[in-house]
């Protein structure tokens, strides 16, 4: 497993180059925050550590599509998103989140990843009151954990859980970025 820090910065200016980043943030660090904005990421195999924020809000994606037709998205696929330890002790009082859109069309899934305690029952923030909330696309598919459960995740237009393999297969690395996993 590859270790990061959410929200780390990685600017990638490819595909590869993105998985390549991502794979590498081996090491939490608490300088790093966000994943790639509007690149294509596959972040795969991670260890995801939510920390401690200044502002008691911690969202582990904040993805910067900025029109339809960009071909850009954060995937997290089979990998762990939990509480750093600076934040375990006090994770009752802090909310972390998946992800918030960071422009019009933010494109995020969640897929095959433990997401631990500390993630918040809805599961993603809205950024600006209903500021992408129709145009974005967030999806889950078949993540387990105690922060996994679809039950009270937001009723946004754009949020999906998906619940077949051939959905989930779209965002695989040899599909979606047509790489090697």
């Amino acid at each position: 497993m590859h270790s990061a820090v959410a929200g780390a910065r990685v600017r990638a200016s490819s595909a590869s180059k993105a998985r390549a980043e991502a794979e590498n943030l081996c090491y939490p660090d608490p300088q790093i925050s966000n994943p790639p904005r509007s690149s294509t990421a596959v972040l795969q195999n991670c260890n995801i550590y939510a920390r401690n924020p200044p502002n008691e809000i911690n969202t582990i994606t904040a993805q910067a599509r900025t029109n339809s037709n960009q071909n850009t998205e954060i995937v997290i696929h089979n990998s762990q998103v939990a509480a750093a330890s600076d934040l375990k002790l006090i994770q009752s009082s802090v909310k972390t989140y998946l992800g918030r859109p960071w422009q019009k069309y933010s494109r995020t899934v969640f897929m095959k990843t433990v997401l631990g305690s500390s993630i918040a029952p809805v599961g993603w923030l809205e950024w600006d009151g209903n500021f992408a909330l129709d145009t974005l696309y967030y999806a889950e598919y078949a993540n387990t954990g105690r922060g996994s459960s679809t039950a009270n995740k937001i009723n946004w237009k754009g949020y999906h859980v998906l619940t077949s393999a051939t959905d989930g297969s779209k965002f695989t690395v040899a599909n979606f970025i047509v790489g090697n996993p």
